[in-house]
């Protein structure tokens, strides 16, 4: 006579351990998928920040003015033709920064905020220069990035009398 095993009611340990695994898989592909989207978002600003620094630096070194001008998707670096503190006539092409395809730049102010204020108005402000002297100073500025879809707002403020700036999460 065949021996018959009872049937009980649950889960297998192995049936269990599929799902689990499923589970992780998903949550992990999510992570990373949210991951990236604020690493994007925070990158650039990390950027637009070292690249504004820089031009401050070269400003600083070669004793000539150099602007950092700010337009809807980029931002284009050049220098004066001539050194001094006297205003340039033209400007010379030194390097152009692109945002990645999910990042954007949302605003740029003519004050620093340093605090958050909100949100800014959408486009307020775009082609707008950050201009930095020969002896390293420049006016106060903020530059609003995030992602595509806000869900990652940083703002850039950079400061008038040092001519540093400085990348703050939030708008």
């Amino acid at each position: 006579m065949a021996h018959v095993r009872a049937r009980r009611a649950g889960f297998t340990l192995t049936e269990l351990a599929v799902v689990l695994a499923l589970i992780g898989v998903l949550t992990a592909i999510a992570f990373s998928y949210a991951g990236e989207r604020r690493a994007g978002a925070r990158g650039f600003a990390d950027q637009m920040s070292g690249e504004l620094e820089s031009a401050r630096l070269r400003a600083l070194s070669t004793r000539r003015w150099h602007r950092v001008t700010v337009a809807s998707g980029e931002a284009i670096v050049e220098q004066a033709t001539t050194t001094g503190m006297v205003a340039p006539v033209a400007y010379e092409f030194v390097s152009r920064v692109t945002s990645p395809n999910n990042v954007r730049i949302v605003a740029v102010a003519t004050q620093t905020y340093v605090s958050s204020i909100g949100q800014p108005a959408e486009g307020s402000g775009l082609t707008e220069e950050f201009r930095f002297a020969p002896d390293g100073s420049s006016i106060g500025r903020t530059l609003w990035i995030s992602d595509s879809k806000d869900r990652s707002p940083y703002r850039i403020a950079l400061f008038g009398s040092t001519g540093r700036a400085r990348v703050y999460s939030g708008w």
